[in-house]
């Protein structure tokens, strides 16, 4: 039987209420702008490396 692991990033209250605001004005979901951001830095890390986290 496979087990299913939830994995949760707990953010301090201000922090998930500040993302909140913004990704409301996004018109996203918090977890969808921590995402994004996770996309960014992959991305800014290419392109100035040129390589993917050898």
């Amino acid at each position: 039987m496979e087990e299913k692991v939830k994995r949760t990033l707990i953010l301090p209250k201000i922090l998930y209420e500040r993302l909140e605001v913004k990704a409301n004005e996004m018109g996203i979901t918090v977890n969808a702008l921590i995402l994004y951001h996770i996309y960014e830095i992959i991305d800014d890390y290419y392109d100035e490396f040129r390589t993917f986290l050898d």
